[in-house]
């Protein structure tokens, strides 16, 4: 899909109309995907750009410092070159100022909208266990079971702890492993079964299973709804 990039409104042309037209792209794209169903990775991308423009309408002062300098020619003592900073006057921040009051609103109402998407889709998916849920759950499996197609597409996870400078948080990754087919002879349990045959380090693993009656596309909505759902549970049970 068409993405912008994370300086896009103080990188190249300042230029309001030229500002206007890549987010307007950008939002035609991502409307796209919504009408499709279709919730990642557009949704981080909105909520990503609405943080960058409020981060910049509140500090004025770290605009400057993203645009590029050229540079003017030795100092005096010619020990060091003189940059000169290529925004140098008040059209160029009045230009980006435009953009920020016009991109704002238009990112929190597509918020909303992504925000509606989520939670319908979080109504319709159920999540479970498949046996007892071991102590040790920071590694297992995920069943996405698609009930109209009877389809179980099997994931293998792992939960790690990221930091960063401002925050500590618990990431969950998935590796695709392979895709089933529910039925009266292959049950969820006989799948387990199976896994636990052929990846002999996880004797005992955590296994849950997210099903919907609903088609929802895999990779951009059914798969990282169901992990955050997975995500919130067991925080909630840990």
């Amino acid at each position: 899909m068409k993405t912008l990039s994370e300086n896009w409104i103080t990188e190249g042309l300042i230029d309001f109309e030229y500002k206007k037209y890549l987010f307007l792209a950008f939002l035609q794209e991502a409307e796209k995907q919504f009408q499709e169903g279709k919730l990642y990775p557009v949704f981080s991308e909105i909520i990503k750009h609405k943080e960058y423009l409020q981060r910049l309408q509140e500090g004025k002062n770290a605009v400057s410092s993203r645009f590029p300098v050229r540079i003017e020619g030795l100092s005096e003592d010619r020990r060091e070159w003189v940059f000169a900073r290529l925004l140098e006057n008040d059209e160029a921040m009045k230009e980006i100022e435009q953009i920020i009051e016009f991109a704002l609103p238009i990112l929190g109402e597509k918020l909303v909208d992504g925000a509606q998407i989520f939670d319908f889709v979080s109504k319709h998916l159920e999540l479970d266990t498949v046996g007892i849920r071991p102590l040790r759950d920071d590694e297992g499996y995920l069943f996405l079971h698609d009930q109209s197609a009877h389809d179980v597409f099997i994931y293998r996870y792992r939960v790690s702890m990221i930091e960063t400078s401002h925050e500590r948080y618990r990431s969950l990754a998935t590796t695709f492993l392979q895709r089933e087919r529910k039925s009266m002879h292959k049950s969820f349990e006989s799948m387990k079964l199976h896994l636990i045959r052929k990846f002999g380090e996880l004797p005992n693993p955590s296994t849950w299973v997210v099903s919907s009656a609903m088609n929802f596309p895999l990779v951009e909505t059914f798969l990282p709804v169901a992990k955050r759902l997975m995500m919130r549970k067991m925080l909630q049970t840990s």
